[in-house]
């Protein structure tokens, strides 16, 4: 079956919440992978960061890489 229109994508969103609401909202134009990911926390994440935040991920592979961050 063939989709209506146009040829079948994949989009993916990431964003951060907040007690508040989202931040660092993100839409990406494929599947998330490791460079995908990183990209995100360093142009998107990180500087919306402020002392004393604490970011949470689950156990998705793309979320395990070798740079860690330094904090602020």
């Amino acid at each position: 079956m063939d989709a209506p229109f146009a040829h079948w994508g994949t989009q993916t969103f990431i964003a951060a919440l907040r007690c508040y609401g989202l931040t660092a909202p993100w839409i990406i134009h494929h599947a998330m992978n490791r460079v995908s990911f990183e990209t995100y926390v360093q142009t998107q994440l990180s500087p919306t960061l402020e002392p004393g935040d604490l970011v949470i991920l689950d156990n998705l592979v793309v979320h395990k890489s070798t740079q860690r961050g330094t904090g602020r």
